[in-house]
This record gives structure tokens, sequence and C-alpha cells, in this order.
């Protein structure tokens, strides 16, 4: 039997204090930045609500949108906790850093593999997860199968397999693995795996 529950619960419990967080950093942002915007453009002629409207709240709403962005705000209501079904799975490929290099010498990108995993939520919502190559693709397509019952934490990278336990120990928060004896990953999280039976 997966500790599945204990997961989510490790889960949200991180996610959650780091987006308090940055709600924090987010409502600092938008009170120094709007009372910026207020006062320069309270008496300015050039640029100004009264002179130039249009690209005066233009700018007052991208001070409102770049802290969603940036601390991922967005999240909160784009990718809530849920229990689904994994729904298609696609090998694919794309262009990432290479970390094979020396410091100093222009190599730049290399196309490295990808898996990328459909979910249908139990609220009938299509989800796309993108797992690395390496063992994250390969727990997503030896795991995650079509009809597999699949779970998703709240602020975590990844869904997990509620049927079938990992090879090894598996961090649905961070992408990590660990050592069969591990109980932690490194980020605070649980790691999910099988739990021996009394």
């Amino acid at each position: 039997m997966l500790n599945s529950d204990q997961v989510a619960k490790s889960i949200v419990e991180i996610n959650r204090k780091k987006y308090i967080v940055s709600l924090i950093k987010t409502v600092i942002f938008w009170a120094v930045a709007l009372t910026a915007l207020y006062f320069s453009g309270r008496d300015n002629d050039v640029f100004g609500p009264h002179t130039r409207p249009v690209p005066f709240y233009s700018v007052g709403l991208l001070l409102v949108l770049i802290p969603l962005f940036r601390y991922r705000l967005y999240r909160v209501f784009t990718r809530p906790s849920f229990i689904g079904v994994a729904d298609v799975g696609k090998n694919g490929s794309t262009m990432a850093q290479r970390t094979d290099i020396l410091i100093g010498i222009h190599g730049g990108l290399e196309k490295v593999a990808i898996y990328t995993l459909s979910v249908i939520s139990n609220r009938n919502r299509s989800y796309r997860f993108i797992f690395s190559a390496g063992m994250q693709s390969n727990y997503a397509r030896e795991c995650m199968k079509k009809g597999t019952r699949v779970r998703y934490a709240f602020g975590g990278r990844y869904p997990w397999s509620e049927e079938t336990a990992p090879e090894y120990p598996f961090c649905p928060n961070c992408g990590a693995f660990g050592a069969i004896n591990e109980t932690h990953c490194s980020c605070g999280c649980l790691y999910l795996k099988e739990e021996m039976q009394d």
C-alpha cells in the first residue's frame, strides 16, 4: 500500500508556506509599485491618468500582473489538488541547456527527451504534465499508463500513480528519487513509496 495520503499532506504543507510568502511579497510589490505609479502620474502632464489614460492604466495592469506570474500565484487557481485518471502519454523532445560543457565554452543547447502526460481530473478537467528525461519519464511511462488512477497535490511538480509503487522512493514535489531507506527528500517532502503492512 502506498503512503499517498501522507505524501499529499506533505506537499500541500510545504507549498502552503511558500505561497503565503509569495502572497506577502506580491502585496508589498503592489503597494510600492502602484503607490509610485500613482504619485508619478498624479500631476504629470506627459504621463498621467488624465493626459494619457490608456498607457497609464496599461502600466498599472502590468504592475498588477507581474508578481502573479513572477511568484507563480496563478497556480492557486490553475492547479488545485485532484485525483484523476491518466489519459494520453507522449514521448517528445525539447531543447535544454547543456550541463556537460566547461564554463566559458559556447555550446548552448542540446536536445533532451521528455514524456508528456495528460490527466483527466475527477472534475473532468484536463491537465498536462511534462516529465523530464531520465528516471522521471521512465516512472511516468511505466507507472502511469492510460486508465491508471493518479493523484496530484497543490503546489507539487508531478502527479503520481496511486496503483503502482515506484522502483525507488519518488518525490512528486520536486521530481527527485531517493535511496530505498530514505524517508524524506532534500526539499522536505515525504517520499512516495510502498508502506510495510502490519
